[in-house]
């Protein structure tokens, strides 16, 4: 994936960050704010994001996937694709929040009463 400091980015061990200039006239022209425990850190980074031209580093700026939504019902019964994403009564369904191939949260929602 290419790095683009137009969009939103984080470190790559998951800290916060965000960039305020990319034009500083050195070999890291790309100048960032990173959220530590303690404060904030001014970073200086390559144009491709890195610390380290030779290797990744946790401290690399890398772009913020964008999250998708998926909804599973649970239950066998419909069987068919257009229904995996409908609540019915008896079968629960889970809520899959991905960034690409990764599972950042997910959450089960109960079964709805079949008598209600």
């Amino acid at each position: 994936m290419t790095f683009d400091p137009t969009k939103p980015v984080r470190t790559r061990d998951g800290r916060a960050a965000r960039i305020v200039a990319t034009d500083l006239k050195t070999t890291r022209p790309i100048v960032a704010i990173v959220t530590l425990d303690s404060g904030e850190l001014l970073v200086t980074r390559r144009a491709d994001g890195r610390f380290n031209p030779n290797r990744e580093t946790h401290g690399d700026l890398v772009n913020i996937p964008e999250q998708i939504t998926e909804f599973v019902n649970l239950g066998d019964a419909y069987g068919r694709l257009e229904f995996a994403a409908k609540q019915y009564p008896g079968f629960p369904v889970v809520k899959i929040v991905r960034e690409g191939d990764r599972i950042v949260s997910s959450e089960l929602f109960p079964a709805l009463d079949p008598n209600a």
